[in-house]
This record gives C-alpha cells, structure tokens and sequence, in this order.
C-alpha cells in the first residue's frame, strides 16, 4: 500500500496530537491529602490501594492512615511502599491509631523526620502537627509550641503556611460552626503546653498567632484529618481570612443511617499549588471515581 505525502504528514500530525494530549504524571503541582484512611489493622482502603497514586507529585497523610500503623515494622513498610513518606514534600500528621505503640522511631526511620516539624518547600511552607502529645510529657509539648511560634514569627517569603493535624483541634474559635456533630473526634481541649487551658487551648494562645501572619499576607489554611465517620468533608473561612478543612474517609459510614450508606461517598481532597502564581486551590472529590478511573486506565 502506497501513501502519499500529505496522508503521511496527517498520521504524523495524528500521532503528535494524541503523544501530547497525553497526560504526564505526576502532575506538577498536584497534592492528594488522604486522613482516616484505614481498612483493617495493617491496610488501607481497598480504594486508595487501587488508585494510581503516581498522577500526584506529593501526598499528605492526616493521620490513622491503619487502624495499628506501627505496630509491625511490616506495616510501616508498607504505608511508605505506597506512599513513599520520606519523600521531600510528602508529610504525615500522625493519628492516635498511627502511634498506639508509641514507636517513634520506626516512623523516624521511613520519614526521615521528627513526628512534628516545618519545611520550606517550593514557595509554601508547611508545619505537621502532632497532637498525640499531652501533660505529663511537657518537654515534647514545649518543643512543638516553641517550632509553632518561630514559624508564626519569622515567616515571610511563603505565599502560604498550611498547617497539617490529626485531630480537629481548632473548632472552638468564634464564628466556626460545632464540630461536635461533624468531626470523628472533636478536640478543642487539646493544649498545646503544660499550664493552665485559658493559656494553651488553640483558640486562645495558637490562632491569634495564625492571624497575624494572615495579617503579613501570607495565606493560611489549616487541614486536618480525624474526619469522614460523621460527614465527608469540611471547609469553612473565618472571618480573619484563616481557611480550616477536614477530609477523611470511612467506608462503613459509621454514624450514617442504613439508608444512606450507599449514598453518601467518600471524599478525598485534592489541592493543586502553583509556585509561580503563588497560588493554592482545592477541591473534594469522590474517593469511588478516582478508584475506577485508576482501575480502568
């Protein structure tokens, strides 16, 4: 069979088309924020066991990401076979079912990280939490309270500070909507150091200090997982301009009625930041489609 030039040139042309159109992973940029995200003692869900997770340049974990996440190295060794959690850019606010054991340092050794911290990566910077600690351990809880307040003090280059967390810590603030109904595990009482609660409960030491560098331009959001049993996902802006979600998933729908099991989906969050523009979106997509998607690709 003979071709001419010009049929030539349109396979050419055909075959440049579809090459570019082609959608090149991971996706700069692109975040997948997953929390609550167990099956069973030492899996995920199926569902986030099937996605293609290489699409995203980097994940962050909001912690139970198993019911027992460090209770066998094995399990550890799996969480960042899938989640590769030492990589720059990736991070994991630790849950209370990610450190029932209290061992630390195996989480170190895949993290490559202390359990809280703040990193500096691409324009944003981004502070883990971990809220696991409380009184008597006054030593850890001053460490975290002090990285907290040089964070606050000292940050100006960032376009945004995202602060990642477990548990809800933040829901007693003025104007905020009750948590109580909402969050798996509602935690207002949490104190961030040894002393008395009006001076170490988040809203009355910890979001004076966001606002002011809310203040100097830098955007703040704060993400949390401890969520999903109650509701699917949570994104509220107070009226100091500090943005608070929550995303996690539970594929029993715990808390919802036999009949609305099938119903109502689960939720993954999405964020996508771009350097050059200094901008960081999001949006809360359903966990079931992205696990099809990735099956049939």
């Amino acid at each position: 069979m003979k071709f001419s030039f010009i049929s030539i040139l349109i396979i050419l042309l055909i075959a440049s088309c579809s090459e570019s159109e082609e959608q090149k992973f991971p996706i700069p940029g692109s975040i997948l924020f997953l929390g609550h995200a167990y099956h069973s003692d030492e899996l995920v869900d199926q569902r986030i066991e099937r996605m293609d997770l290489s699409q995203y340049e980097n994940i962050w974990l909001g912690g139970d990401i198993c019911a027992q996440s460090s209770r066998k190295e094995e399990t550890l060794d799996y969480i960042d076979g899938l989640f590769d959690v030492g990589k720059e850019g990736n991070h994991w606010a630790l849950g209370n079912h990610d450190v029932t054991t209290k061992r630390y340092d195996w989480i170190k050794e895949r993290t490559k990280r202390p359990d809280f911290y703040s990193e500096y990566n691409d324009g944003m910077t981004v502070m883990v939490l971990n809220a696991n600690w409380y009184e008597p351990e006054c030593e850890k809880l001053e460490e975290q309270y002090t990285m907290f307040e040089n964070v606050c003090d000292t940050i100006q280059k960032s376009s945004h500070l995202v602060l990642l967390s477990h548990h809800i810590i933040w829901s007693d603030i003025e104007g905020m909507p009750s948590m109580w109904e909402k969050a798996n595990a509602n935690k207002p009482f949490w104190e961030s150091k040894c002393g008395t609660p009006e001076t170490s409960r988040f809203q009355d030491i910890l979001y004076d200090q966001l606002v002011e560098v809310q203040k100097r331009g830098v955007q703040v959001v704060f993400i949390s997982g401890d969520y999903g049993q109650k509701d699917k996902f949570f994104e509220e802006q107070t009226d100091d301009g500090v943005w608070f979600l929550a995303s996690g998933i539970d594929r029993h729908n715990r808390h919802f009625s036999d009949s609305l099991k099938s119903i109502v989906k689960d939720k993954v969050l999405h964020l996508q930041h771009n350097s050059e523009e200094r901008s960081l979106s999001w949006e809360f997509l359903d966990l079931d489609s992205l696990s099809e998607v990735s099956v049939k690709r």
